[in-house]
């Protein structure tokens, strides 16, 4: 009996123990559940809410994506040149008193002057969230290879001693898309360095080394204004030596520039010279400075089937800020004014002059660029293939358009986009990650082919 009661002791005794560590399992798994849950509800809270914390209006969106998302890319900045001409240029206001029967000549050199006034500085930048400021080298009418090899190497100095140097405080110089994220952090621009026309090189692959081992990390190959002979112009389709647009000759710089990790930018080249450089780089390509030639036929604009081989490529196609390559209209107008022979030359090239540095003559506007990005976007299928930020200062491009009269004016075009329904991701892409993401390849196909050499 007593064994009995012992063992029913005991069995209530292991019972009760059972029971408190259930109750304590239990208590320890509810406060873990709790802590659990007031960790996670405002993580969730915050991703699930994170667009609404972005500003409804679209300017204010737009700033708020450039100043802590991404950096935004103002491409092609012909600043260098500027500079370099204003230096050259001692008589400058001396020029600008014209006699009462002033000669053609005088005119042009008029016309000249008015060009070299500035519309970049660093409030502009800031104001336009510019982080990533290509700025071009080489850039004029100087087609004479043993000149503008000196010219091209005194403007890439003038961008480390009177640009970056002298503004430190604002700016950096860079050479590869790692730099940039971290640059963009400390809420500095990044400099980077873009030579403009393949004539610069004089043909040569040491040339281009040079470049590169100067800074240079992007070239246009052909020129608005100098043909080469390795890759057919626009502008220029008459030189001799090319094979469905790009010379034996032209192989070899692709391939060179491929090895090198820079970035091969095909403006203003032929669409046969296109499709034929795509055959030949194995790394992504830019097209800067130019549209849908479907919108406006201007003859440095894209074919739909050229657009689709930029995707096919990952490339990119950077919409230009010219007004007579957004609007037919504005071109007709334009190429009608300079026909007109009703007039003497010198009053004909004084119309010209007004006609050229007026921002008043532009008819065509933002609305015009976020068609041309519109279209790029509906052809591929795709925000990732299409870029704003068509830079400024360019000698050969002294038109404007409205509203986007200089970098002041990157986050109008920005905001124009958001208020025609682009989300968040897309306008990021279009404001610098797809810049970013074909630097990165680039540098990453220099490396694939070094290591399998």
């Amino acid at each position: 009996m007593r064994n009995s009661d012992s063992e029913q002791g005991l069995s209530s005794q292991a019972l009760r123990k059972q029971i408190r560590r259930y109750i304590l399992y239990c208590t320890v798994s509810l406060l873990m559940l709790i802590t659990i849950i007031s960790v996670l509800i405002p993580v969730i809270s915050f991703l699930s809410a994170s667009a609404l914390l972005l500003p409804v209006n679209p300017y204010d969106r737009a700033k708020a994506i450039a100043t802590d998302y991404v950096p935004f890319v103002e491409y092609t900045n012909y600043l260098p040149y500027k500079l370099s001409k204003i230096m050259e240029w001692k008589q400058f206001d001396s020029l600008l008193n014209l006699t009462n029967s002033p000669t053609r000549d005088s005119l042009v050199n008029l016309y000249k002057d008015h060009q070299l006034t500035l519309t970049t500085n660093i409030p502009k930048l800031q104001v336009g969230n510019v982080s990533v400021l290509v700025l071009t080298t080489g850039g004029s009418s100087d087609c004479n290879e043993t000149t503008i090899f000196a010219r091209t190497v005194s403007q890439m100095d003038l961008i480390r001693e009177n640009i970056v140097k002298q503004h430190s405080n604002e700016m950096r110089e860079v050479h590869a898309s790692g730099e940039i994220n971290k640059v963009f952090k400390t809420r500095k621009i990044s400099v980077l360095t873009h030579i403009d026309g393949g004539h610069t090189i004089r043909d040569s692959l040491e040339v281009l080394q040079y470049y590169y081992t100067a800074g240079a990390r992007i070239m246009t190959l052909a020129s608005q204004k100098c043909p080469n002979k390795f890759i057919q112009s626009s502008n220029y389709k008459t030189i001799g030596g090319y094979t469905n647009g790009v010379s034996t000759p032209g192989k070899r710089i692709i391939i060179g520039m491929n090895k090198l990790g820079m970035v091969i930018d095909l403006a203003h080249c032929t669409e046969s010279a296109i499709t034929s450089a795509l055959s030949v780089s194995f790394a992504p390509v830019i097209i800067s400075s130019t549209g849908s030639k479907y919108l406006s036929s201007h003859e440095d604009n894209l074919s739909d089937e050229v657009l689709l081989l930029i995707k096919e490529n990952q490339g990119l196609v950077i919409i230009s800020q010219n007004p007579l390559q957004l609007s037919n209209k504005e071109r007709l107008q334009f190429n009608k004014f300079k026909a007109d022979n009703s007039t003497t030359p010198e009053e004909a090239t004084m119309k010209m002059i007004k006609w050229e540095i007026s921002s008043s003559s532009s008819r065509a506007s933002v609305d015009d660029i976020v068609e041309h990005i519109d279209y790029v976007k509906t052809i591929t299928n795709s925000c990732e293939y299409v870029g704003i930020g068509q830079g400024f200062e360019n000698p050969n491009q002294p038109f404007t358009t409205s509203g986007a009269e200089s970098s002041a004016n990157h986050m109008t075009i920005a905001a124009a986009l958001i208020q025609k329904g682009y989300d968040d991701t897309c306008v990021k892409n279009i404001m610098g990650l797809n810049f970013l993401r074909v630097l990165a390849k680039v540098e990453g196909v220099a490396k694939s082919i070094v290591s399998s050499a």
